[in-house]
């Protein structure tokens, strides 16, 4: 799993290639079964409807989390309209 993140997920957003986010998708998961190697992946649709991450953030602590939140610029956190998540 740690190898298919690092090549799919670059280092940070180009939120000027996003025009709208509409569902956003919040899960935590483990790296590695049976070990406590978690990370919070961020993801979206593109204008296709196709998945994106947006982010992989170490562990599964909330202010991480906040922290990435609040880089999404205004324009397109108001195009949110779902937020899907388990318990994070």
């Amino acid at each position: 799993m740690r190898g298919v993140l690092k090549r799919s997920v670059k280092g940070e957003v180009d939120w000027r290639q996003l025009k709208v986010l509409r569902l956003l998708g919040l899960d935590e998961i483990s790296l590695l079964k049976g070990h406590s190697d978690f990370v919070t992946l961020v993801s979206a649709h593109d204008e296709q409807g196709k998945p994106i991450v947006l982010a992989v953030l170490k562990g599964r602590e909330k202010q991480p989390l906040v922290d990435f939140l609040k880089t999404i610029p205004r324009r397109l956190q108001e195009t949110i309209k779902e937020v899907c998540t388990e318990s994070l």
